[in-house]
């Protein structure tokens, strides 16, 4: 045996450090509008199972269609589906859900963060409101917060004014709506609707009857 030879261990290379990583580290943030315009082009593997968006990574998971609960395919966030009712005696400040969330008539709120697949407004709330499908007003409001939604039905005779501008997919407005309106592909505003603020749309319909007062911008689809 030949101990004059030397042993020189190789180093272990590895691409990413050692130790426990978050789940923002490992899964890139999506934006909730990108994932909106996802969710349409998003294959489903049988009629049973639908997306719903992660509320830790914006990524889109296929789960069962009659679950109450999941787990994010990307993170493994949990993911609540659970239908939620608001009352003023719930004292919620917050409901988080890819459910649905209904606003029950006569509540009032301030403060509050909802965040579901659609949501409908029988009473009055202000806060921050996020939906991955449909939000609903068939009360009059006065929302502080934002709104950002997949379409936004304003119903008719509500009159709602929005202090930040609202972000939504579509929207058909047959009620008044203060504020600025942002949409990444329609708006329609029926016969009985009118808008009073800035638009920015890439097609804006406004049926006989209805009215815009403000500039409207016309965007480019997205």
């Amino acid at each position: 045996m030949n101990h004059s030879s030397t042993f020189h261990p190789i180093p272990r290379k590895t691409e990413a450090p050692s130790g426990k990583r978050s789940i923002t580290d490992t899964v890139p943030k999506t934006s909730f509008m990108e994932t909106l315009s996802a969710i349409g082009d998003t294959p489903k593997a049988n009629i049973s199972q639908k997306p719903v968006i992660c509320f830790e990574c914006g990524r889109i998971s296929l789960v069962p269609e009659a679950a109450l609960s999941a787990k994010c395919h990307h993170c493994s966030a949990y993911i609540n589906l659970d239908d939620i009712a608001i009352h003023s005696r719930s004292y919620r400040t917050t409901a988080r859900t890819r459910g649905d969330v209904l606003v029950r008539e006569g509540t009032r709120l301030e403060g509050i963060t909802i965040e579901a697949r659609h949501l409908t407004l029988m009473g009055k709330v202000s806060g921050n409101f996020t939906c991955s499908g449909t939000c609903t007003i068939k009360e009059d409001q006065h929302i502080q917060g934002r709104l950002c939604a997949r379409e936004l039905i304003l119903e008719r005779k509500v009159n709602a004014t929005f202090v930040q501008p609202v972000s939504v997919q579509n929207a058909t407005i047959s009620g008044v709506f203060n504020g600025t309106l942002n949409c990444k592909e329609k708006i329609t505003i029926t016969r009985t609707g009118k808008i009073l603020g800035d638009v920015n749309c890439p097609n804006l319909i406004i049926e006989e009857g209805g009215s815009h007062f403000g500039q409207y911008s016309k965007t480019v689809p997205a």
